[in-house]
C-alpha cells in the first residue's frame, strides 16, 4: 500500500511529533508499505506581495497552492494518508482526501487537541478532520476523550497506540540518599509553558526554602527570549539563581552525558501526549515523577501512585516532591514501572497493532461488509449547482458505474441482499419532480433502483421553503411517487418539512419524525430517514432511532453501518466516479 504521511515536523533535531513521525515511517514501511511524507508548513514558498484589502490574501494563496501542489505530485500515487498531528495538518490532509477520496487517519499528539479548546479556528480544524477520518488515533486515552468533544463520532473510529519504546532489562539503579542534593531535570526540544515550567521553578522555590532542601533543576531544551527572560527573573526574585540551571537546547551526545547526573525526571505538564523525555529517563534508570496526564501516566498510576504528580499548584507541588524524596524514592520502583511499560510499549505490541489499524482504514475498508458506499444526489435538471445535476452528466455516471460492474440501489434493496460487494446505495434529498421525469427513465436503463427522501409537507408544492435556492423547482406528486414505488424505488423521511430539527422542540421533533413515517406509509415500510440540511446531535440521533431503522447525513458519521446506522455519510458524485474508477 502507498502511504502519504502528512506532518508538521520531522527529523532528528525537532521536537517529539517530530520523532514520532520517524518512527511511524520506520513502522509502516517495516510492514511493506512504501511511505511518502510531506511537510505541511502554515503555508507553501510562493511568493506573494503582501497588502492591499484583504492582508490575509496572501496566506490564502499560498494555502490553495500547497493543495494544488499536493494533488499534482500525490493524488495518483496514494493509496491511504495518514496525519500525524491535528489541527491545520490534520485539515489540509483531510481537504487533500477529501478531493481525492481517500482514507484519511490522524494521529493525535498533543497539543493542537488538547489546547484547541481556547481557540475556535483550531477546534474547527479537528472537527471538520476527524469527521472525515476513518480512524482517529491518540497516543494515550486522554487525546482521545478530548477529542470526542469536537465532532460525534462512533467509538469504533478510536484507537491508542503509544509511540514504540524499549525500554532495557539489566540497568544499574542508584539507590538515592534522601538526605543529599538530588538534581531534577526536566526537558524537552522546546521548553516552555506547555511544560509547567513557570509552576516548576516556584514549587521549587517553596521546596528549597520551607524543606530546608538545596536540591538543583535542570531544564533542557530551547526556550523563547521573552519567556526565558520571565523564568530567570522568578529565579532571581525567590534567590535560588543556585538551583536552577538553564542547559539550553542541548546535541544528543551531550544531553545524555548530562543526564547522567539526574537523580529524578520531573514532568510537571499540565497535558502530555506520550512523554518521551520520560520514557528516556526510565531507560537510563532514573526515578521519575510525572503529572497525571498523557500514556505513561495512563499506564503506571494505578500500581505506582507515587510517582504521580496530583496537583500543579506550585504550593501543592512543592509538597508532592518532598513528599516523594522521603517516601518513594527508597521503594526503587523505577524497575518495576520499566517491566510493566516493557508490555504495552515493546516492538512486538505496537507494530501488530499499527497493522491492524491501517488494515481497517486503508482502501481495503470500501470492500468489508461493514461498510457502505452512497451517492447522494438532490435535482436533476439542466445545469449544475450546489442542488442540480446536469441530466448528461447523471447518464455518463450511470454509464460508468454500469461498466464497472456496480449497481445503485435504494437502501432497502442494500440491506436485504445477501452480497454487497458491488452494491452502492443511491439517494435522492428533497423530492423534485425531475426525479420523476429525468432520474427514473436513465435509472431504468441499467435496473437501478434509489431511496427518495420525501416531506409530506411538500408534496406536489414548489420549493420557495428554500431561500438558498434561485430555481423554482417542483416536488413529487402523489402520482409520481407511486410510480416511483412501482419501479422498485424506495421512499424515506426526510422530516415533514425540511425543516432543521435542532431548531424544533422536543413535541416538533417527536411530531415530525412520526407524522412523516406514518403519512408516508402510503408508499410502503417507511423504514429510511434522512436529517435535513445534514444537520442533528445526539439528542435527534437518538429520537430518530426510536422510529427509524437507518438514517443518513451529509459528511458527519462514517460509512460503517453496524458500528452506527443512525449517521452515515454520504459522497457526492464527482467523489463516487473518483472511488470508482
Amino acid at each position: 500500500m502507498r502511504i502519504l504521511l502528512c506532518t508538521s515536523e520531522f527529523g532528528n533535531k525537532a521536537g517529539g511529533l517530530a520523532f514520532h513521525c520517524m518512527q511511524l515511517k520506520a513502522i509502516f514501511e517495516q510492514l511493506g508499505h512504501s511511505v511518502y511524507v510531506e511537510i505541511l508548513p502554515e503555508s507553501v514558498d510562493y511568493n506573494v506581495v503582501e497588502g492591499g484589502y484583504d492582508p490575509d490574501l496572501g496566506n490564502k494563496i499560498r494555502l490553495a497552492y500547497k493543495l494544488k501542489t499536493m494533488n499534482e505530485s500525490y493524488a495518483d500515487k496514494t493509496d491511504l494518508c495518514i496525519s500525524c498531528g491535528a489541527g491545520i495538518t490534520a485539515y489540509k490532509a483531510m481537504l487533500f482526501c477529501k478531493k481525492n477520496c481517500i482514507p484519511l487517519g490522524v494521529v493525535l499528539c498533543g497539543s493542537e487537541v488538547n489546547l484547541a479548546f481556547a481557540k475556535s479556528e483550531l477546534a474547527y480544524y479537528n472537527a471538520k478532520a476527524f469527521e472525515y477520518a476513518s480512524a482517529i488515533i491518540g497516543i494515550s486515552e486522554e487525546l482521545n476523550e478530548n477529542a470526542k468533544l469536537f465532532v460525534d463520532t462512533s467509538n469504533s473510529k478510536y484507537y491508542v497506540i503509544p509511540i514504540m519504546c524499549e525500554l532495557g532489562d539489566n540497568i544499574v539503579e542508584d539507590k538515592k540518599d534522601k538526605s543529599s542534593q538530588l538534581i531534577f531535570a526536566t526537558g524537552a526540544a522546546f521548553l516552555g509553558e506547555k511544560k509547567g515550567i513557570s509552576n516548576l521553578i516556584l514549587a521549587f522555590a517553596k521546596l528549597i526554602k520551607e524543606k530546608q532542601r538545596n536540591d538543583i533543576l535542570y531544564l533542557f531544551g530551547e526556550i523563547d527570549g521573552d519567556v526565558k527572560k520571565q523564568y530567570i527573573d522568578m529565579v532571581k526574585t525567590h534567590s535560588i539563581e543556585n538551583n536552577v540551571v538553564f542547559w539550553g537546547y542541548l546535541p544528543r551526545k551531550e544531553f545524555i552525558s548530562k543526564m547522567s547526573n539526574v537523580d529524578i525526571y520531573i514532568q510537571a505538564s499540565p497535558f502530555e501526549g506520550f512523554g518521551i523525555s520520560v520514557a528516556e529517563a526510565l531507560q537510563a534508570g532514573k526515578e521519575i515523577l510525572i503529572s497525571n496526564s498523557g500514556f505513561i501516566a495512563e499506564a503506571i498510576r494505578h500500581d505506582f501512585s507515587g510517582h504521580i504528580i496530583k496537583s500543579l499548584k506550585p504550593e501543592k507541588l512543592a509538597e508532592q516532591i518532598y513528599d516523594f524524596i522521603e517516601n518513594t524514592i527508597s521503594k526503587n520502583e523505577n524497575g518495576r514501572i520499566r517491566a510493566a511499560l516493557k508490555e504495552v510499549l515493546s516492538e512486538s505490541v505496537v507494530i501488530p497493532k499499527w497493522d491492524e489499524v491501517l488494515r481497517n482504514i486503508s482502501v481495503g475498508e470500501r470492500l468489508r461488509e461493514d461498510i457502505c458506499t452512497t451517492v447522494m444526489f438532490h435535482d436533476v435538471d439542466c445545469a449544475y449547482t450546489g442542488v442540480d445535476y446536469a441530466i448528461d452528466g447523471f447518464e455518463k455516471l450511470l454509464k460508468i458505474v454500469y461498466k464497472k460492474n456496480y449497481k445503485l440501489c435504494s437502501v432497502r434493496e442494500y440491506f436485504h441482499a445477501e452480497d454487497r460487494e458491488k452494491l452502492i446505495i443511491c439517494t435522492f434529498d428533497d423530492g423534485y419532480e425531475n426525479v420523476y421525469k429525468n432520474a427514473l427513465p436513465c435509472m431504468q436503463k441499467y435496473g437501478f433502483t434509489a431511496t427518495v427522501f420525501v416531506c409530506p409537507d411538500l408534496i406536489g408544492k414548489n420549493n420557495k421553503w428554500n431561500h438558498r435556492d434561485d430555481v423554482n423547482r417542483r416536488h413529487l406528486t402523489h402520482e409520481m411517487i407511486l410510480e416511483l414505488v412501482k419501479a422498485g424505488w424506495e421512499i424515506g423521511s426526510h422530516g415533514l418539512s425540511h425543516m432543521n430539527m435542532l431548531r424544533l422542540s422536543e413535541h416538533e421533533l417527536d411530531y415530525s419524525l412520526l407524522e412523516s413515517k406514518r403519512r408516508l406509509q402510503a408508499y410502503g415500510s417507511i423504514d429510511s430517514f434522512c436529517y435535513p440540511y445534514g444537520i442533528f446531535n445526539l439528542y435527534v440521533k437518538d429520537k430518530v432511532t426510536r422510529y427509524y431503522k437507518n438514517a443518513f447525513s451529509v459528511t458527519v458519521g462514517g460509512r460503517n453501518y453496524v458500528d452506527d446506522p443512525f449517521q452515515i455519510t454520504r459522497l457526492t458524485p464527482e467523489d463516487l466516479l473518483k472511488l470508482i474508477q
